[in-house]
């Protein structure tokens, strides 16, 4: 087994960001219900309810 030792304030970060995550997720499954109940979202669908946009490959320099 490998250890990974990182700073606390990156682990801290690290959490943060989890943390947000469960909140939107929760927020989401509480604002659309139950999935059994509601049409399944593709990932377009997600990452737009999570305001996540890919970047454009046609601006990207290279």
């Amino acid at each position: 087994m490998e250890i990974i030792n990182i700073e606390a304030e990156t682990f801290e970060a690290m959490l943060s960001t989890v943390e947000n995550f469960t909140r939107k997720m929760e927020h989401l499954c509480r604002q659309h219900g139950d999935r059994d109940s509601i049409e399944w979202m593709d990932n377009q669908d997600v990452c737009q309810l999570l305001n996540i946009f890919a970047p454009n490959p046609a601006n990207a320099s290279g």
